[in-house]
């Protein structure tokens, strides 16, 4: 892909490609693979060139089989952070431990630098930090109600290192990624279909006029089911933003 936006080819080799099949998809995995690399083909065509000027039917090669491939998982034929991030990696060295640094992309990668991966494995790193709360959150709440105060300190101090652990992976965001890179060239490539020359209608699927215009937003690490429940365990308000 990094290879076809330098050359300006990525709309030109999509839309000469055949209607991709699902009919080899066997595993959960094989499906889950599956939509990250569609939303990857779906995001080069669309977000490759002027933001001003993105293509308002999206073929249906790519198309036609990313909402089948979505329906099968129950997920939008759009890009989100289950398959940006969490389900887009692999270690490079299988005999050392997970850290962005031992982290590599499978696809949705459009930059010709680290930072495009970095923004990734350094969230994957985010997310792992995160996961023990999912437990200890359960466990806080349980205990609380049967008023098991030791027990339940110790809960609230192991969700307090969750998230210090993860404070402490975020800053290292910074050490492959600015914000202008982020901001200007990663980010559009997360907007989804209602971003750019597309706010106003979406944009149509090739074969399926049927179904009007998709207008869904894209990726966003808010939309992670641990920050979420996060949230909803310290009843963090979030006011003024736009639904995801």
């Amino acid at each position: 892909m990094v290879e076809l936006i330098k050359k300006n080819e990525v709309r030109q080799a999509i839309v000469q490609l055949p209607l991709l099949t699902t009919a080899k998809l066997a595993t959960y995995e094989d499906w889950r693979t599956a939509h990250v690399l569609l939303v990857t083909m779906a995001s080069g065509y669309l977000w490759s060139g002027k933001q001003s000027d993105a293509p308002l039917v999206l073929p249906r090669s790519v198309c036609i089989p990313l909402v089948m491939v979505s329906e099968r998982l129950g997920m939008r034929p759009v890009i989100c952070h289950a398959s940006a991030c969490l389900a887009n990696w692999h270690l490079i060295d299988d005999s050392q431990p997970f850290s962005p640094d031992n982290l590599e992309l499978n696809a949705f990668t459009f930059l010709d630098s680290k930072a495009n991966q970095w923004f990734f494995t350094v969230t994957a790193q985010i997310e792992k930090d995160f996961a023990p709360c999912i437990y200890e959150i359960v466990r806080a709440v349980l205990l609380s109600t049967h008023e098991k105060l030791h027990s339940l300190n110790t809960a609230l101090k192991s969700i307090v290192t969750c998230l210090d652990n993860a404070s402490k992976t975020m800053t290292r965001m910074s050490e492959h990624l600015t914000p202008k890179e982020f901001f200007h060239q990663l980010r559009p490539f997360l907007w989804g279909y209602n971003e750019g020359s597309l706010k106003e209608r979406g944009i149509m699927f090739e074969g399926m006029e049927d179904k009007g215009y998709f207008k869904y937003g894209g990726g966003s690490a808010a939309q992670s089911s641990t920050i979420q429940l996060i949230d909803a365990f310290l009843k963090v308000q979030h006011t003024g933003g736009i639904p995801f």
